[in-house]
């Protein structure tokens, strides 16, 4: 009978106990062909706005970004051989009002997928860096890079890690240095397009402290 109360006790603990820390998934599904570029001459960001997979392009969860992962690469130049002066962030933009959105927090610059496959895949461990790159419901995850003009980039860096994709949608704004944290800007809208980026958020005991 003891035996019996204490396997009843136990059973009735488990069911109790605070739910295992997850990770959930945002942006691109990678299937797309890395297949058109954007490039601008200053300071950029690109956010995802609809997914024809359906897949969220907004974190659902509070929680970090632990990992990204980024189809495609930095076009080399046909006008020279040097690498194009230009710096590659991940950026949280949080929604404010009228389809705006605040630049929250940005990663330190990060290793510039350049050359190589057009189609290559780049994972970046968010976790390893000592950043938090904190995250609250709603909130995007967004490209962002900073210069780009310079010798045999006349137009600035073209960073090929778009596709086209029928019903999604990604938004682009450019301004020299009008995309810092703290930062409010619309972008424009790029209809049948999708930035290939796909982003972990980690909860719970997964996410460093400060995130969760």
């Amino acid at each position: 009978m003891r035996r019996a109360l204490c396997l009843s006790g136990l059973l009735l603990m488990l069911a109790w106990a605070p739910a295992h820390a997850r990770t959930v998934t945002i942006g691109s599904d990678l299937t797309a062909e890395a297949a058109t570029f954007q490039s601008a001459p200053v300071d950029s960001a690109y956010w995802n706005t609809k997914l024809a997979s359906g897949g969220r392009v907004t974190s659902p969860v509070r929680g970090e970004v632990s990992r990204v992962r980024l189809k495609g690469r930095i076009n080399r130049s046909t006008l020279t051989r040097k690498r194009p002066d230009v710096v590659m962030h991940f950026q949280v933009l949080r929604p404010v009002r009228g389809g705006q959105v605040e630049a929250i927090v940005t990663t330190g610059n990060l290793k510039l997928p350049f050359g190589g496959g057009r189609n290559r895949l780049t994972t970046f461990n968010l976790q390893s860096m000592p950043a938090r790159i904190c995250v609250r419901r709603g909130d995007h995850v967004a490209l962002s890079t900073s210069g780009g003009f310079g010798p045999g980039y006349p137009d600035g860096a073209g960073f090929q890690m778009f596709g086209p994709v029928a019903g999604s949608a990604f938004r682009a704004f450019t301004g020299a240095g009008k995309d810092m944290d703290g930062d409010v800007f619309r972008g424009a809208e790029r209809s049948d397009q999708e930035l290939l980026l796909q982003a972990t958020i980690a909860t719970g005991r997964d996410a460093r402290p400060f995130c969760r």
